[in-house]
């Protein structure tokens, strides 16, 4: 799937002579372009952001206690992309043990490895380093564009994730306090609506830590022949057990309301 390289709120719908060369000239199946970003009407596509802070003072008492004391056993801060290469394959193995369902193969240490390398200029990390041990605990990568920071991944080990140690309420926090209050960015996001639907990240996140809704208009577009099979098989979308397939029916799924909302009403 395509999509376009600028942050939501920086995109306009393509052309569809420009979809259309994207499309012919790539091996994607289909394109996927977001446009009106901030609609005051409630919409069936949405990100998720966070663009103010108030420290913990905007949060619930639990919640501050929770960081409190994640911040008693972690640093919470920037990560150095060495520290990352040594230490992050531990977390990833250990966040993948701890899934329940796998939908994906467990990259090897060289694979994770080789990875980083690839990604390393353009994304910046942050992390809880453990104060004991100074291992990371818990790490997110980070997509700075267009002043604004989106989490593109979130891994903790399960051990620090419980036992008091809340090493992600630590992470989220630090986040939010680094790019929002000490950066000054416009806002932090966690993405866009699920079109898997194997999280409850989103509802994590905006019951805890005050981000929202942001509701924008989202189209796809098909290579013929894919759009041609996506039709075919909608129909059946509720029958299907493959966890791809049924992220692209939903997606069409609100491809299809979509359509039927006029852009004016935003």
């Amino acid at each position: 799937m395509l999509i376009p390289r600028n942050a939501p709120h920086k995109q306009t719908f393509t052309e569809k002579e420009e979809i259309h060369s994207y499309l012919s000239h790539s091996r994607a199946l289909l394109l996927r372009d977001v446009g009106n970003f901030g609609c005051t009407d409630n919409r069936a596509f949405y990100y998720v952001i966070k663009d103010t802070f108030d420290g913990l003072k905007g949060l619930k008492r639990r919640d501050r206690n929770k960081i409190r004391h994640a911040e008693k056993f972690f640093y919470i801060q920037p990560l150095e992309y060495a520290q990352l290469k040594k230490d992050g394959f531990e977390v990833y193995k250990s966040t993948y043990d701890g899934y329940k369902k796998k939908t994906e193969r467990m990259m090897s240490r060289r694979e994770y490895e080789q990875r980083l390398d690839k990604i390393k200029t353009s994304r910046e990390f942050f992390g809880c380093i453990e104060k004991t041990s100074n291992r990371i605990a818990a790490y997110a990568e980070l997509f700075i564009m267009d002043n604004a920071c989106f989490m593109y991944t979130v891994l903790a080990d399960p051990r620090y994730t419980r036992n008091g140690y809340y090493a992600l309420y630590g992470l989220y926090y630090g986040i939010c306090r680094h790019y929002l209050s000490e950066n000054k960015l416009a806002y932090v996001s966690n993405g866009c609506k699920s079109m898997t639907e194997r999280s409850n990240v989103h509802d994590f996140l905006i019951a805890r830590f005050g981000f929202r809704k942001v509701y924008a208009d989202m189209r796809v577009t098909y290579k013929w022949w894919f759009g041609c099979l996506v039709r075919a098989l909608y129909p059946f979308r509720h029958v299907f057990s493959n966890s791809k397939l049924k992220a692209v029916m939903r997606q069409e799924e609100i491809n299809r309301i979509m359509k039927s909302v006029s852009p004016t009403a935003c």
